[in-house]
């Protein structure tokens, strides 16, 4: 049943959502702000890419890319007529791989580069972008900031890449949510095989470079993809900000989560108060939203301090790891528990109820909440 409503619900009618309505807003307020004096800074985010590129739907996903190029094309048209100066990034990728090397879906974001651009209007200060392979989303910030003739905090550690004889008082910051630079392969990248002439434009016009956007570069473990919460984030703050993720990580590598204050507090109240432990953790290795390994984790501390049964309770990933995947990965974390502790899985639930972003309370987190708490729910 589940992956009948996944099958319809991949057939987007809609790709291009409300991308032209943004654009539309973009140039409203440039207009607007056309008689007014001042430094005016706009962010449009693109955000159909990351909607779209998570559904196996290639022609959508085609339709999608060509949605967004009109948009930023919208956009250089408005800014071109107001005298703003453009400049386009990505916050992760995610659109340009819709086929793996063995022709299985991808329906994840991925760990490639970004691009990054800048569209001075005609009669600007001469600008040129520094292209290094060491730039960053956290290069974004100071690079508008400098553009803009305004100092960069000291905490900022990022670098600005523009070189400019001037400043601009006004600027767009344009974020094509999901664009990765990928493969040219037009079988295998929806944003390869449409046809975007503004994105293409970009590269050809010799203001352009690619930025990291995954891994480190925005504060994750390496290797792992980018998301929007650590690509906007990096992309704001001018530095890198660690994600939990990775702090998590490094805790795990080291052993200090075994020690961490919160989890010896939750232990030892347990035994005082004659409790049991519940353990809640993503059934994934690779999700950005937590994996099985932290939750491993606990029930090794717990085993440590001579705790001999242990109750979990699990959220199911399918957009990180592969649909319809939980039986396999049931496996790897059965092959994994730690030695001395019983464990019995009391829960399972999607992540799209226990991880609901929509606000749909009562037909989705009112329901995970209930088997956490109350142990509502279907037994098998």
């Amino acid at each position: 049943h589940c992956s009948q409503l996944w099958r319809a619900a991949v057939k987007a009618p809609k790709p291009a959502t409300s991308t032209a309505l943004v654009a539309e807003e973009v140039e409203k307020s440039m207009e607007r702000q056309s008689a007014a004096e001042g430094k005016h800074f706009i962010v449009a985010n693109l955000a159909a890419g990351d909607i779209i590129g998570h559904l196996d739907d290639w022609e959508a996903n085609i339709s999608c890319a060509e949605a967004v190029d009109r948009a930023l094309g919208a956009i250089c048209a408005a800014a071109a007529k107001h005298s703003y100066l453009v400049a386009v990034t990505a916050d992760h990728g995610l659109l340009e791989r819709f086929f793996n090397e063995d022709r299985s879906v991808n329906l994840s974001h991925t760990t490639s580069r970004v691009p990054f651009a800048l569209i001075p209007p005609e009669g600007g200060p001469a600008v040129e972008l520094e292209v290094s392979p060491e730039a960053t989303l956290a290069d974004v910030a100071p690079t508008v900031l400098s553009l803009m003739g305004i100092a960069v905090p000291d905490s900022m550690d990022g670098v600005s890449r523009a070189r400019v004889q001037g400043t601009y008082e006004r600027v767009v910051l344009v974020i094509a949510d999901g664009w990765g630079v990928g493969s040219p392969d037009r079988d295998k990248n929806p944003i390869a095989a449409a046809n975007t002439p503004n994105m293409d434009g970009l590269v050809k016009e010799g203001r352009y470079m690619t930025l990291a956007a995954a891994g480190f570069a925005v504060g994750l473990p390496e290797g792992r993809a980018g998301n929007s919460e650590t690509g906007h984030l990096t992309l704001g703050a001018g530095r890198v900000v660690l994600q939990d993720e990775l702090r998590i990580a490094r805790a795990l590598a080291t052993g200090e989560l075994r020690d961490n204050e919160a989890v010896r507090f939750g232990l030892e109240k347990a035994r005082e108060n004659g409790g049991e432990i519940h353990v809640l953790t993503m059934l994934t290795t690779k999700s950005s939203h937590g994996n099985m390994d932290e939750g491993l984790a606990v029930l090794r501390a717990a085993a440590e301090q001579g705790w001999k049964r242990a109750w979990l309770h699990l959220i199911l990933d399918g957009r990180s790891s592969p649909p319809q995947g939980g039986a396999d990965l049931l496996d790897v974390l059965r092959s994994r528990l730690p030695q001395g502790i019983e464990v019995e899985v009391v829960t399972a639930i999607g992540r799209g109820y226990a991880l609901d972003r929509s606000g749909g309370y009562t037909d989705k987190t009112k329901l995970a909440y209930e088997a956490l708490i109350k142990g509502n729910g279907r037994s098998f």
